[in-house]
């Protein structure tokens, strides 16, 4: 009787293993499903919060606020450096920030050749009275002397 005792201990033994197995192996596959899902829904907000962010970027690049676009356009960069959309943006954006730099010297420099352009037509101007007001000193002079001499 004792040895059938033993059996019987040790099949349930044996099955509380196989039991405490399946139970594991479970728990490991709802552990695993469950972080898929929390990684699917981080997943998730990262799409959405990405997709916020490069809407915000081109709003502002289409408005001429280049760095401000950037800051957006980086920001998604950095939850998801793989985006192509936002590295196209960030290329476009540097684009337009050194175009719209070269066309803000471009303008400084005409500015400051129409400054100079002005200085130079006043300098000749003010050249042209005073060798108007000798040619009239002159005369004036000639005239007294012509005068003078009758």
């Amino acid at each position: 009787m004792r040895s059938n005792y033993k059996k019987h201990i040790k099949q349930w033994f044996q099955m509380g293993m196989i039991l405490a197995l399946i139970i594991s192996s479970a728990g490991i596959v709802v552990a695993q499903s469950a972080s898929q899902q929390d990684t699917t829904i981080q997943t998730s907000k990262n799409d959405e919060e990405i997709a916020r962010l490069l809407e915000r970027a081109r709003q502002n690049f289409a408005e001429g606020r280049f760095s401000r676009a950037q800051r957006y356009a980086e920001k998604a960069l950095n939850l998801d450096p793989s985006n192509e959309t936002a590295k196209t943006l960030l290329r476009n954006i540097q684009k337009a920030k050194q175009s719209e730099e070269r066309a803000q010297e471009e303008a400084r420099a005409a500015r400051e050749k129409a400054r100079a352009e002005a200085e130079a037509k006043k300098q000749a101007e003010r050249e042209a009275r005073e060798k108007q007001r000798a040619a009239e000193r002159a005369a004036r002079e000639k005239a007294r002397a012509e005068a003078e001499a009758k």
